[in-house]
C-alpha cells in the first residue's frame, strides 16, 4: 500500500494501540472458551433444509476488464468452470459473488483494490471454489476484483487513481463498493491487499476501535500475521466502513507488486478463512 504522510491527529495514539490490542487479546481467549463450550455441548446446529446459494452480479460497469490477460494471475488459477464464469463476468465490470441465503451474519471480503496486488485476488477465487456447494452459517459476499481493468493491466491504479484513497468520493469504484456494503447490511469487512513496501510483511491492520481490533487479533493469532494499528485516511474503504459502524480490517501479505507466489497466496487465503472463522461462518 502507498505510504501516506498524515497529520499527528490522524495517527493512533500509543495508549489507543495498547488498549485495543489488550481488549482484542481478551476477546480472543474468551471466544476460544465459548467455542469449546459450544462444541462440548453439541449446541452448534445447521439446518439441513438450508441450501448454499451462489449468485454472481456486476455492481459497476465502468471497471470491466479482461483479467485473463494478466498472465501472472492465470498461471496460479486452476482451470475450473466457476473461475471461467467469474473471469468472463469481470469483462463487464466489478463482480460481486454472494454465497449463502442472505441470513446473518453478512460479511464481505474484497480483493484487487490495487490491480497489481495479485495474491489476494487469486486467493479469493480459491475461497469461492472451496465454499461453493457447502453449507455455511450466514452469508459471504466476495469481490475478487474491485477494478478488473486495473487487474488485467497489472496496474496499481485505475484510470490513474489510487482507489483506496477515494472510497469517500461519490461514484468512485471504491465508493460504489462502500455503498453496496451499506445496502446489503454487511456487518464486517476484510479488505485484502499485498505489500512490498510499507509494512512489507504479512500483517493485519485494525482501526483503533475495539470491534476492529477483536477481528484483527483473531486473524493475527490464527495466521501469525503482524498486528498493526492503521494510520487513517478518510478515503480508505475500511475507514469509511468503521466510521459507519461496520467493523473492518485490512489483511496484507508480503509480495512484490505485479507478481504472486504460492506462499503469498496461501497466506492471503488463510487470512480470509480466519476472518470467516471469527464470524463463525465456517
Amino acid at each position: 500500500m502507498k505510504k501516506i504522510n498524515l497529520s499527528k491527529e490522524t495517527q493512533p495514539k500509543s495508549r489507543e494501540i495498547y488498549f485495543h490490542v489488550i481488549m482484542g487479546h481478551i476477546y480472543y481467549w474468551l471466544n476460544n472458551i465459548k467455542f469449546a463450550l459450544k462444541r462440548s455441548g453439541g449446541s452448534i446446529q445447521i439446518n439441513d433444509e438450508n441450501k448454499i446459494l451462489f449468485k454472481l452480479d456486476i455492481i459497476n460497469t465502468i471497471t470491466g476488464g479482461d483479467v485473463t490477460k494478466n498472465n501472472e494471475i492465470m498461471k496460479h488459477l486452476p482451470k475450473k468452470p466457476l473461475n471461467d464464469d467469474i473471469l468472463r463476468a469481470a469483462k463487464n465490470g466489478t463482480p460481486l459473488i454472494t454465497m449463502g441465503d442472505g441470513s446473518k451474519p453478512r460479511v464481505m471480503i474484497t480483493a484487487g483494490m490495487h490491480g497489481n496486488e495479485l495474491a489476494p485476488q487469486i486467493a479469493s477465487l480459491m475461497l469461492i471454489n472451496e465454499l461453493y456447494g457447502k453449507r455455511i452459517n450466514g452469508t459471504v459476499y466476495l469481490i475478487p476484483f474491485v477494478a478488473p481493468r486495473a487487474s488485467s493491466e497489472n496496474s496499481k491504479l485505475f484510470n490513474g487513481e489510487n482507489l483506496n484513497l477515494m472510497a469517500n468520493i461519490q461514484g468512485n469504484p471504491a465508493n460504489v463498493v462502500f455503498k453496496i456494503i451499506q445496502s446489503l447490511n454487511v456487518v464486517s469487512l476484510a479488505d485484502c491487499h499485498s505489500t512490498s513496501t510499507d509494512p512489507a510483511k504479512n500483517s493485519v491492520l485494525y482501526y483503533p476501535r475495539i470491534a476492529s481490533s477483536k477481528i484483527a487479533v483473531y486473524i493475527n493469532k490464527l495466521t501469525n500475521s503482524t498486528l498493526l494499528a492503521l494510520i487513517q485516511y478518510s478515503g480508505m474503504l475500511i475507514v469509511q466502513c468503521n466510521d459507519h459502524n461496520i467493523p473492518s480490517v485490512i489483511c496484507e501479505v508480503e509480495s512484490s507488486d505485479g507478481v504472486a507466489s504460492k506462499e503469498s497466496v496461501i497466506v492471503s487465503y488463510s487470512q480470509m478463512k480466519a476472518f470467516l472463522k471469527y464470524h463463525q461462518i465456517i
